[in-house]
């Protein structure tokens, strides 16, 4: 009787219960629907009438990213910023909203870029400068200003700063410690091999002070590269450029005189509009212009205005020096960019082949297997251009060769064509301090293979010159059969000569000063088209397997031979000289030895 009576009750709460449980399904099926709102990206951001665009590039800016996917996850977890953000979405976004009623200005700001070099920066510059061109305005707010900041900054329309703004150096530098009277007194020996009288990359180990040649070509492209960034920074500023000159050669003594105030210092020149906070900064944005923005990574995904397209081309950016096989994050490998090569060969619809390069060289032998590969490509009908970014020397430039329209930006730093080759021995070392002896015999007399422990023979020396001297000849022979110049009037361009971009057009080195656009035009006129007629579609190197550690890049430069490469572990200058990837299997190289510090 009383099981009767209690099963009403147990009914109703049964149905309670469920309700329950259906109510909190409910709930977490919710969250879990906000949660991927949240996370998957819809693809369309509404863009409102008054907009600002946001242009905030994260870290250093490339071609392409050069950092691991799992480093960038780490730094996603982490909570970090992207060590890199990618240049053309940047440069695109800036592009349409030029044109775009609904956006009326771009708020720059470059909180958290990081030094990109000059080629790449002025790219962006340039963009920038064409978006003001046009009649709208840019306004900016800075806590810090290096001289690539400087430089995008001086667009601001309305650059406001903290009161505790503070300016890196002034002035463009690159120096190298030169080692030979220090190695000369532990007792090791630097046997150089090179072809080029300006190929000045293996006196940092040979000798004990810089060279007159070397000193001449420094001071030649570093003055044309700095007299291009003063023209630029002042027409930013819309002042003379010897103003800004005489203002970069006295600015100590000013800044002593303003008590070390920057902001105060910027602001007696003109240059800003204000100094305030960060917070009023955007109470005054806000009241200029307008409280909406959009990214510039949103904005570029939200475009709706599609293009007929009616020339389809590869683009293929390559960056960091240049190996033999696989590549790594940061190098660009022989056997990497020949297997994406081959899937660009098999790709349907594909018009034509942009190669987007920043390299200061590297293995021989590998610039001529992907020149090789370029060639292939050639002969089935694909024309090639390739775009310069910071730099394309030496082997960079070997692998341009095979392009058909070359296109380089101003301050890119290309040429010094010319090659090298180096060993290490350390007999002194062994007998007068370690006290060690070599013994051993050759069949063939003269016979000698790298190894720390005696000097080369004179029959080595010589076999090993004049195959340096061999590739050195294939280059020119490349460079005066590409470019059409008499080989015998190439030694004043040639010899390891470092040309800035506006030098190489005048040499007759590269077609067009400019990036990106300047190649798609030159498709697009060719194919009877406009510039908007062209679409680009990427391609990425993919990596089979990471290269090896530091101490082992240290240990093929000097012929695996460890017990040097013991020696200098601790010796980062030192390390910095050595090509990490010194893996040619000629042991020729062909890199640009010096590096623009900003």
């Amino acid at each position: 009787m009383d099981d009767i009576k209690k099963r009403p009750l147990r009914k109703f709460f049964s149905w309670i219960n469920n309700l329950r449980l259906f109510i909190l399904n409910l709930l977490f099926l919710g969250i879990i629907v906000l949660v991927l709102i949240e996370v998957i990206p819809s693809g369309k951001v509404r863009i409102k009438n008054d907009s600002l665009l946001l242009v905030n590039p994260q870290g250093q800016l490339v071609l392409r990213s050069s950092v691991s996917p799992m480093e960038q996850q780490i730094k996603s977890l982490q909570g970090l910023p992207p060590a890199e953000s990618s240049v053309y979405p940047l440069i695109e976004s800036i592009k349409r909203a030029k044109s775009d009623p609904k956006i009326t200005a771009i708020h720059l700001d470059l909180s958290s870029i990081s030094p990109s070099g000059l080629t790449m920066t002025k790219y962006l510059y340039d963009t920038l400068w064409d978006f003001k061109e046009s009649g709208k305005q840019i306004i900016a707010f800075s806590d810090y200003i290096d001289q690539e900041r400087l430089l995008l900054l001086s667009l601001a329309d309305h650059l406001y700063v903290d009161p505790l703004v503070n300016m890196g150096k002034i002035g463009f530098n690159s120096h190298r410690i030169y080692w030979g009277e220090s190695f000369n007194n532990l007792g090791i020996e630097a046997h150089i091999y090179r072809a080029g009288q300006y190929k000045s990359y293996t006196e940092v180990f040979s000798q004990g002070r810089q060279s007159p040649e070397s000193q001449e070509e420094l001071s030649r492209w570093m003055d044309e590269l700095w007299n291009q960034y003063t023209q630029w920074v002042s027409q930013g500023l819309s002042i003379d450029q010897d103003e800004f000159i005489q203002w970069t050669q006295n600015h100590a003594e000013r800044l002593v005189q303003a008590s070390g105030n920057w902001a105060g210092l910027l602001d007696s020149q003109q240059w800003i509009s204000g100094i305030v906070s960060y917070d009023d900064f955007i109470k005054i944005k806000e009241k200029l212009f307008s409280m909406e923005e959009v990214g510039y990574l949103d904005y570029i995904q939200n475009d709706q205005n599609r293009r007929a397209t009616h020339v389809n081309l590869a683009v293929l950016p390559l960056s960091g020096e240049i190996i033999y096989g696989e590549g790594d994050w940061g190098y660009m490998g022989s056997q990497s960019v020949i297997r994406v090569l081959e899937k660009i060969e098999m790709t349907p619809g594909i018009d034509g082949l942009i190669l987007w390069m920043d390299s200061p060289g590297g293995s021989a032998w590998a610039s001529e297997k992907i020149r090789r590969k370029l060639m292939e490509l050639k002969a089935q009908g694909l024309p090639i251009a390739l775009v310069m970014g910071n730099s394309c020397a030496s082997g960079g430039y070997w692998i341009a060769t095979a392009a058909d329209y070359i296109v380089a930006e101003s301050s890119t730093i290309t040429g010094s064509i010319g090659v090298f080759s180096y060993l290490f021995t350390a007999q002194g070392l062994l007998s007068n301090t370690l006290y060690a002896q070599e013994g051993g015999y050759s069949t063939v007399p003269g016979t000698w293979s790298p190894r720390l422990s005696s000097a080369p023979t004179e029959e080595f020396n010589l076999v090993q010159q004049s195959q340096v001297e061999w590739i050195y000849n294939n280059f020119l022979d490349l460079v005066s059969q590409s470019r059409g110049i008499l080989k015998d009037s190439l030694n004043n361009l040639a010899e390891g000569r470092i040309w800035t971009g506006t030098e190489a057009l005048e040499n007759g080195l590269v077609d067009k000063i400019g990036s990106l656009e300047q190649a798609k035009g030159w498709f697009a006129q060719d194919r009877g088209k406009s510039a908007d007629q062209v679409d680009l579609t990427f391609f990425e190197e993919q990596y089979q397997y990471s290269r090896s550690p530091l101490a082992n890049w240290f240990t093929q430069a000097v012929f695996r031979n460890s017990d040097i490469a013991n020696l200098f572990s601790n010796m980062e200058e030192v390390e910095s000289l050595i090509p990490r990837d010194y893996n040619d299997p000629r042991g020729v190289i062909g890199r640009v030895e010096w590096q623009l510090d900003m």
